[in-house]
């Protein structure tokens, strides 16, 4: 489905299942933990919960009406202003389960210390 500025909407399901049964879910698919992924899956918001239904809308700075830039507080208040949201902390690795033809990443990032090659900014819809 795509919205208003011809973007893919995306709509899934965050949350649900335990951390183990989560990181057993992305193991399952291949997908591979660094020890920065270790810590994240460490952080409370990885509790078991009910979950919730979200969209993803993904959004470029421009596209939010910030064709100069911005600083993250700027980035989301644009992003409000258009009905959008940031996504629950544990969104990430669920997102990662539905868009299962992900590349791998060439490096680590994280660990790199320098900025991704190809960011992506998730938002959701209210």
């Amino acid at each position: 489905m795509e919205d208003a500025l011809g973007t893919d909407r995306l709509s899934l399901r965050v949350g649900g299942l335990s951390r183990a049964e989560l990181m057993g879910a992305l193991n399952s698919i291949g997908v591979l933990f660094n020890a920065h992924a270790e810590i994240l899956f460490a952080n409370v918001a990885f509790d078991e919960w009910a979950g919730q239904d979200v969209v993803i809308i993904e959004r470029t700075v421009g596209e939010l009406g910030l064709t100069d830039g911005a600083v993250l507080s700027q980035i989301f208040t644009a992003a409000q202003k258009q009905g959008l949201l940031v996504c629950p902390a544990d969104t990430g690795p669920y997102l990662r389960l539905a868009l299962r033809t992900q590349a791998t990443a060439p490096d680590s990032v994280m660990s790199s210390g320098r900025p991704p090659r190809v960011p992506s900014r998730s938002l959701r819809r209210r």
